[in-house]
């Protein structure tokens, strides 16, 4: 890996104007200018300077030849949760044959620090010096910008591609096109939720006159997207010498029965002629329910996956918090794992936290981790095993569910420490006053007698009685009035809402904003606080305020981040049905917790 950049915040300053004559000439304006760029620029256009975010850009490599590609790696690390997309420079020397992203969050010591990469893969079009130039990004309202990287790019040499001789992926004409275009995938009956991998595939023998333009398919009817390795080799088709690009990218089905992908599309740049847009072919798959023998503990992860559980310390003390770990390791859909239901634990208090993903883009498909961490408060002193949890997840590879438990985990929790001692008094002579005599005789006056009545006492709070139960009366009937008042409201919010998804299921075509509308409308309505114009994580930030428990906030982000593919994807008016019944499911799920 090397590495050639590190972040700067653009700033702009004064400069040098030039030689003396001019600044005798010109000196009021020179003085404007420079004030100007000084002091005005800096503060209305770029804000204040970030502090503890890094931005660094590297390439793989810094030299190749024209048959290889190589790939550009924006990496922002810190404290931060407002950024845009990198702006990059224009490819002039370069074509760019894939792009993938993916984030990561990691909390230490209750401080959040959050990473984002974003990967470029390019190819040389010209040998010699070239130069990638500077991205700029914008995080937090600050402005940042790498340096160029040089790379140096050697003219190809045919003798270390790998030339295999292969049947054409078409049935070619003579002379062989210059490019071809094909796409596959590698399970056409997957399982719902089941990782699949589609790959396009770019046959070239010449080099681009410019830039070409890919246009993936939509994935309308498939969980989240995650680009793959980008494949570069060579190949002998009819005589002629083909460089074959792949992109590769991992879809996981969202719903049942047949789905067609429409087909990819390359605009290739003709130069001084017409552009060609070339296009794949479309698949169908055949997308299978799983297996209505499910175990109890069964929470939809399709895949292959292990689990193991931890806790920070053996020994620990009653009413100190220990922190369980249960992590999730493997291939499929990482980042819609829900947690393991853990056992009852009526020894314990535990808290709920945000669950944390971490993906490794390896090149059979998307593998990673999904961790859940507790803080967990015994209320016992002594020995324990922590039990097993228990998860369970359906092998499409076997075609069997599989069911896990971890290891129990010894631990010794001792009393809570006394937060002070008592110490006995000791009374010495000195401490003792002196008795005061008792007279002989005690004499009871009038007022005395009358103060220490009980009903002289009773007629003087009665009044103070009165006022308070009257105070307590009308609170009561104006709090029992606001209750009736919500539950009849939430009741309707829920009734509304059911009704509204019924109806899209008999006119699907309203779209996707219908749902989300739908959905949005109803939590509004449930936590009393408006969740409209503001961005999917400040949604969530309120709910959970709101009291949601984490797995919820979980679906519910899933949910949205479904139905914005399709809100966004040009031509998808058509919302499917699996998206419909999540919508329902979730808000029936949703008001069962909300009425405990």
């Amino acid at each position: 890996m090397v590495k050639v950049a590190v972040n700067f915040p653009l700033k702009i300053g004064s400069k040098d104007m030039g030689n003396n004559s001019v600044i005798s000439l010109h000196r009021p304006i020179l003085i404007f200018i420079v004030l100007w760029f000084s002091f005005i620029l800096p503060q209305t256009s770029f804000g204040q300077e970030t502090d503890g975010i890094s931005v660094i850009a590297e390439v793989d490599r810094d030299s190749l030849s024209l048959d290889d590609q190589l790939a550009l790696t924006i990496t922002i690390q810190g404290i931060f949760d407002d950024y845009r997309e990198p702006v990059i420079p224009e490819w002039d020397d370069f074509v760019q044959t894939g792009y993938r992203s993916f984030s990561s969050t990691s909390i230490e010591n209750g401080l959040t620090t959050s990473e984002r990469q974003f990967i470029y893969y390019l190819q040389p079009q010209i040998e010699g010096q070239l130069l990638i130039g500077s991205v700029q990004l914008e995080i937090a309202g600050q402005l940042y910008q790498t340096e160029p990287i040089e790379i140096t790019v050697t003219p190809a040499n045919s003798n270390d591609l790998n030339l295999e001789e292969s049947t054409p992926p078409d049935e070619l004409i003579t002379p062989p096109p210059a490019f071809i275009v094909e796409a596959e995938i590698d399970n056409l009956t997957p399982y719902l939720g089941e990782q699949v991998i589609y790959t396009f595939r770019l046959y070239r023998s010449t080099i681009f006159p410019g830039q070409p333009d890919y246009e993936s398919p939509s994935f309308t009817d498939f969980w989240s997207q995650t680009i793959l390795s980008q494949p570069h080799y060579a190949r002998m088709i009819s005589n002629t010498n083909y460089s074959v690009i792949e992109v590769r990218t991992a879809i996981f089905p969202a719903t049942l029965g047949e789905v067609t992908i429409e087909p990819a599309k390359l605009t290739v740049p003709g130069g001084l002629r017409a552009d060609r847009t070339l296009e794949t072919n479309s698949i169908t798959l055949n997308i299978l329910s799983l297996p209505k023998d499910a175990p109890d503990s069964f929470k939809g992860a399709v895949g292959q996956f292990d689990i193991r559980a931890t806790i920070d310390q053996n020994m620990g003390r009653v009413n100190e918090p220990l922190t369980l770990a249960v992590d999730i390791e493997g291939f499929g859909n990482i980042d819609v794992l829900n947690e393991p239901v853990l056992p009852d634990l009526s020894e314990w208090r535990i808290l709920d936290s945000k669950p944390l993903s971490q993906l490794d883009i390896q090149e059979e498909g998307v593998y990673g981790i999904r961790r859940f961490e507790r803080l967990i408060f015994p209320t016992q002193a002594g020995e324990f095993v922590f039990p097993s949890v228990e998860f369970s997840y359906y092998n499409p590879k076997l075609e069997e569910y599989v069911t896990l438990k971890t290891a129990p985990i010894p631990l010794v929790i001792e009393p809570a420490e006394t937060e002070y001692e008592v110490y006995p008094a000791v009374v010495t002579e000195r401490d003792i006053a002196p008795l005061k005599p008792v007279p002989v005789s005690l004499s009871t006056t009038p007022t005395t007698r009358v103060m220490g009545n009980p009903l002289f006492w009773l007629c003087g709070l009665l009044p103070l009685l009165l006022i308070g139960g009257a105070w307590q009366l009308q609170r009561y009937r104006q709090h029992r009035a606001e209750t009736n008042m919500a539950l009849k409201q939430n009741r309707v919010a829920y009734q509304t809402a059911q009704k509204a998804l019924q109806e899209l299921i008999t006119r699907p075509d309203k779209g996707h904003s219908v749902l989300h509308k739908i959905v949005l409308i109803y939590l509004s309505t449930r936590i009393d606080q408006s969740l409209t114009g503001i961005t999917l994580s400040e949604q969530l930030a309120r709910l959970e305020q709101a009291g949601i428990e984490v797995g919820m906030l979980t679906r519910i982000e899933t949910l949205f981040k479904q139905i914005d593919v399709g809100r966004f994807t040009p031509g998808q008016t058509v919302v499917p049905t699996s998206q419909i019944h999540a919508a329902q499911t979730l808000i029936h799920d949703l008001e069962q917790m909300f009425s405990q």
